[in-house]
């Protein structure tokens, strides 16, 4: 199924919405609290704009063309800007609240992130692009996290007018182990590699607490207990992964390579 070519535009140039700003979400602990927002749209002719929002802000105007497909993504920043999980997103006029016109509403999401960066890079290099199909048919295959889907192929197969629904097909996973150092205990080298099934200390104090995850729709990671102390486990695709300790805002880095090795970095 062709989506790249069956769209349609709407008629104007530049329309201001209102845009909902989405918080922490709301699946994460209460000590986890946006200080600022990146805030990120195309504006006329596909030109990059950008506004620096702050944390306690409910929502902000901003002028989008008056096009279908239209993405505004929120980007999230924690800890003064050391954790940043993956962006909110909404989709002109698919977000709207209030009508498709001068006061209109629009609601930025977690859940429409993934759809909405893809929007965003791809909108205005093409002539037309069914962004509605492309809404219903990611919620529709993507089982609640859209994120496992290869982004930079769904990008690129669009872009040369050549996707179809083959391509929302989630990534291969691998299983990743890190053990969670104890308040009081040492920490590996940081940047040791590692193999699949092995582990490394995510550092000194970090605890056995509440990880986040930098997806958004990925839950709440708590760790297991193991012969060698608490343990993460987690199921990752190749790529770069980021997790925050909730109680006291220890970071760590995995960099899974296409083969199921990884690399663990902390700070």
């Amino acid at each position: 199924m062709c989506l790249a070519l069956a769209g349609c535009n709407l008629t104007g140039s530049e329309t201001t919405v209102s845009l909902e700003l989405p918080g922490a979400p709301e699946h994460w602990p209460e000590s986890l609290t946006v200080e600022e927002y990146r805030v990120v749209w195309r504006g006329g002719a596909g030109k990059l704009r950008e506004i620096t929002v702050a944390g306690g802000a409910s929502r902000v105007e901003v002028a989008i063309p008056k096009r279908s497909g239209v993405a505004v993504l929120a980007y999230p920043s924690f800890v003064g800007g050391s954790f940043l999980p993956r962006p909110a997103a909404a989709i002109y006029p698919h977000d709207a609240r209030g009508g498709a016109g001068a006061g209109v509403n629009l609601a930025a999401s977690f859940e429409r992130g993934f759809t909405g960066l893809v929007l965003h890079r791809v909108l205005f290099a093409l002539p037309s692009v069914n962004s509605g199909r492309l809404i219903e048919e990611v919620r529709a295959r993507s089982d609640g996290n859209p994120w496992l889907f290869d982004l930079e192929r769904v990008v690129e197969k669009l872009a040369d007018g050549r996707f179809s629904t083959i391509y929302l097909r989630p990534r291969d996973v691998f299983e990743v182990e890190v053990a969670v150092a104890v308040a009081g205990e040492g920490r590996a080298a940081a940047g040791a590699q590692i193999g699949a099934g092995a582990a490394v200390n995510a550092g000194k104090g970090s605890g056995p607490g509440v990880w986040i995850r930098d997806n958004p729709l990925a839950r709440v990671l708590a760790p297991t207990d193991s012969p060698d102390g608490p343990m993460l486990r987690l199921k990752l695709p190749p790529g770069h992964h980021h997790l925050i300790h909730a109680g006291n805002g220890g970071i760590l880095s995995i960099v899974v390579a296409d083969d199921g090795s990884y690399r663990v970095f902390h700070r």
